[in-house]
């Protein structure tokens, strides 16, 4: 069983995150602990956020909606592209519109690279450029990488100490990162990595865990529940609407094998194996992710029943 008073006690004044793979039961938590700690829940899910894609990105039920509020879940057009930037001011947006309501955020999915860029943030004023940027391929191309690094010796000695004349792509990410931002880059990477300590400061990673084999066996399951439940049905209403046939979740995992199944391409037996197949690389590819951030606290997902 879950000790919520000593993890309480050890998150203290920050947001908790819960992080795990896909089927582990990252919702299920999410509910429990902001029923203990006077929270609400935010999405950060890259398809869930998607209006009617409901089944097949396994949206909280209507029962689970009920017993807590969650937000980002089922609230933009099909038809809208985000980033990672847009959906990180979404989070922190309705960060501070619970926190005003005296309410705790707690943030719970499996969208790896917006969890990172919310725990360790982006570099906003030092996006790429590719005018810029090819300015400097054509000058290396022309073989004028030794002046290039000896000028960039005078703008910012130590970072030129750090580059080879051979790798070009540092080479030329330090005049973008220069001519945008008008800084040397090792200022600008300085500035993020203290930026970066104080994002991460403000919340607390927990991760569920689950024995691979078990998760296999989850996934597998979970797929044919969605298909029983109506995810066809669901995809055949996303396909014959004017906004939502050429929607960029339709490419998603599951989506696009069942829309091959309308078209007769496959059998629905083989869709749904190779939905369960590739949902489970998914999972694979989320747990290489967690391997390399810092989590906080692990819970393991046996122990919420």
């Amino acid at each position: 069983m879950v000790n919520f008073s000593e993890l309480i006690s050890n998150i203290g004044n920050r947001i908790p995150i819960i992080v795990g793979p896909t089927g582990v039961g990252k919702t299920k938590f999410a509910i429990s602990l902001a029923k203990e700690i006077n929270g609400e829940i935010i999405s950060v899910d890259s398809r869930q956020i998607y209006n009617g894609f409901i089944i097949g990105t396994a949206q909280p039920s209507t029962s689970e909606l009920n017993k807590i509020p969650h937000h980002l879940i089922n609230c933009i057009n099909p038809d809208e592209i985000i980033s990672a930037g847009k959906y990180i001011n979404l989070i922190k947006e309705r960060i501070v519109y619970l926190q005003n309501k005296n309410k705790k955020p707690i943030i719970a999915g499996g969208t790896m690279l917006y969890v990172n860029s919310l725990c360790y943030g982006i570099i906003n004023n030092a996006d790429s450029n590719f005018k810029i940027r090819q300015k400097y391929e054509d000058m290396i191309y022309c073989g004028e990488s030794k002046q290039l690094l000896e000028k960039l010796s005078i703008i910012d000695p130590e970072y030129a100490k750090k580059i080879s004349i051979n790798d070009h792509k540092k080479l030329v990410r330090a005049f973008e990162i220069y001519e945008i931002t008008g800084k040397a880059p090792s200022i600008v990477f300085d500035n993020q990595m203290k930026r970066d300590a104080k994002e991460r400061s403000t919340y607390y990673l927990i991760e569920m865990t689950i024995d691979r084999a078990v998760l296999r066996n989850k996934i597998h399951n979970r797929v044919l529940s969605m298909v029983y439940d109506g995810w066809v049905e669901e995809v055949e209403n996303l396909i014959n609407s004017e906004m939502t046939r050429t929607a960029h979740p339709l490419q998603s995992v599951g989506y696009k094998q069942i829309i091959e199944y309308l078209n007769g391409d496959i059998s629905k037996d083989e869709a749904i194996e190779l939905i369960s197949t590739k949902t489970w690389q998914y999972a694979k590819k989320q747990l290489t992710w967690l391997k390399k951030m810092d989590i906080d606290h692990q819970i393991k997902s046996e122990d919420l029943n």
